[in-house]
């Protein structure tokens, strides 16, 4: 009797843990997805499906009156979302991006806004991408107002970037070297990463080198103690944050992990 216990109870802490994910810290969210937004209530995901257009992969929302994942019409496929409140972003793999409202109810996409190589929003609706013109070994960092339809240069140049509120944000280098413009220049951080992006509080979170099972290290930036700090018992390529600032961390064999215990008024099918 008590080898059936013990064996039983090997067999719950094995379970917990698939392909290196900690399910006593981590639950699944949501499935078929290489690329996932949320802002609120709103989300979107990129499916693994190739869309038939030929831009990328399908692209669906979240329709809260029927509880389901719902393929939107008018993408003609993308590969990267960026989610504000009122409007949603794509990039498709030729690097062009597209506009249109982030609730289902306006389905219509704007024609191609400019090329680029990577597009964020902060929480606070700062819009900052990365350009597809070389410089110095990476490229232009550019601001844009979407009601103005006007772009500004900014300092820098990079691969990836992330703001944050105060119109300062984030970037990476060619090489992946960590930056920070701040209010008295250039700010280096420690490591290097793959992506980064920024929560509402303005910490950011990396996609580091470190391989993994299911991608990456998932760190983010401790300001009191200037250390980077592991989200432990899983690994990514990309991620999304919740209201709370709380990382829905995309992984390599497209699935959605959140931490376990935290109350959501949206329900995704498993």
């Amino acid at each position: 009797m008590k080898s059936s216990i013990k064996s039983f109870i090997f067999f719950l802490l094995v379970s917990c843990s698939i392909c290196g994910i900690d399910l006593n810290k981590w639950e699944l969210f949501e499935k078929d997805v290489s690329f996932f937004a949320m802002r609120g209530t709103i989300m979107w995901k990129i499916t693994t499906t190739p869309d038939s257009n030929g831009g990328g992969n399908e692209v669906h929302y979240w329709d809260n009156s029927i509880q389901n994942w719902v393929k939107d019409q008018g993408s003609l496929g993308c590969v990267a979302l960026a989610l504000s409140n009122s409007e949603l972003f794509c990039r498709n793999k030729f690097k062009t991006i597209g506009k249109r409202g982030s609730e289902q109810a306006n389905p219509a996409w704007s024609d191609a806004l400019f090329q680029s190589n990577d597009i964020k929003i902060h929480a606070a609706g700062n819009i900052y991408y990365i350009t597809n013109t070389a410089q110095n070994g990476a490229f232009q960092i550019r601001s844009y107002d979407s009601q103005t339809d006007i772009s500004m240069l900014k300092p820098g140049d990079g691969i990836k970037v992330a703001p944050i509120s105060s119109g300062l944000y984030y970037f990476l280098s060619d090489t992946g070297v960590i930056q920070k413009l701040s209010s008295s220049g250039f700010v280096t951080l420690p490591e290097s990463a793959t992506d980064i992006f920024a929560g509402s509080d303005d910490k950011p979170v990396i996609v580091s080198k470190e391989v993994v099972p299911e991608g990456f290290k998932i760190k983010k930036w401790n300001t009191e103690e200037e250390t980077w700090q592991e989200f432990e018992g899983i690994g990514g390529v990309s991620l999304a944050f919740d209201s709370w600032d709380l990382p829905y961390i995309v992984t390599n064999a497209g699935e959605v992990y959140r931490m376990r215990g935290v109350i959501s008024n949206v329900c995704p099918s498993k």
